[in-house]
């Protein structure tokens, strides 16, 4: 499963980038929703893409540090 997350800001923060929208389910969902995030007044924004079917301990050796040990190469 892939969520795609919005990223940047908004008109009532343009500070500091936050989440806009998480509902989208495919790249050409997130597309279609920056216009329209567009359109009322949010910019620099950019899509994250979360694969939430990958297993989180593959991820950057993550059972190495998860569990104290050195990286062994």
């Amino acid at each position: 499963m892939m969520e795609f997350i919005i990223w940047g800001l908004s008109p009532r923060n343009l500070e500091h980038e936050e989440p806009l929208y998480t509902l989208c389910r495919n790249q050409g969902e997130a597309d279609a929703m920056m216009g329209v995030l567009r359109v009322h007044g949010c910019t620099e924004m950019r899509v994250q893409i979360l694969d939430l079917s990958a297993n989180p301990s593959e991820m950057w050796k993550a059972s190495n540090l998860l569990n104290n040990k050195q990286d062994e190469r």
